[in-house]
C-alpha cells in the first residue's frame, strides 16, 4: 500500500513539474528517460541549452524539503545519464541540472523550481 502511494505521489509530482516547466516556456523532450539503471525524470529544452530535471515529491508535513533530498550519488547518476543522452543524440549545447520540488498539502500543490541546482565537477562533461 505504501509503495503504491509513493509511486502515485511521484507520478503526480512529475505531472505537476512538467506542467510548470511548460508554463515557463520549456519544451519537454523526454520523460522518465532511462539508460541502464539510471533515469532522468524530465529532459527539457530551453533557449539557453538542455535541462536535465530531477523531480522530488513529498506530502506535508515534510521533515526535509524535497530539493534537499538529492544526494551526491543521485547527482552522479544524473550526470552519467545526461552524458549518455547527449552523446546518443549528438547534442552539443550547454547542459543544466535542475530540481523541481513538489509538495502536496490539504491547501493544494506547491511547485518550486531550482534552476542550476547543481553543477557537475567538470562542467564540460562530454
Amino acid at each position: 500500500m505504501l509503495v503504491v502511494d509513493r509511486i502515485s505521489i511521484g507520478k503526480r509530482g512529475e505531472e505537476a513539474a512538467k506542467s510548470a516547466l511548460e508554463e515557463m516556456g520549456f519544451e519537454i523532450l523526454e520523460r522518465n528517460w532511462r539508460f541502464g539503471h539510471k533515469e532522468i525524470d524530465i529532459i527539457a529544452a530551453s533557449e539557453d541549452g538542455i535541462r536535465f530535471v530531477e523531480v522530488r515529491s513529498r506530502v506535508e508535513p515534510v521533515l526535509l524539503e524535497p530539493e534537499l533530498t538529492v544526494g551526491s550519488v543521485k547527482k552522479e547518476k544524473l550526470v552519467s545519464a545526461a552524458r549518455a543522452y547527449m552523446r546518443m543524440n549528438r547534442i552539443t549545447c550547454e547542459a543544466f541540472f535542475d530540481i523541481v520540488a513538489v509538495t502536496f498539502s490539504p491547501q493544494g500543490v506547491k511547485v518550486d523550481y531550482f534552476p542550476d541546482a547543481f553543477i557537475p565537477f567538470n562542467r564540460m562533461f562530454i
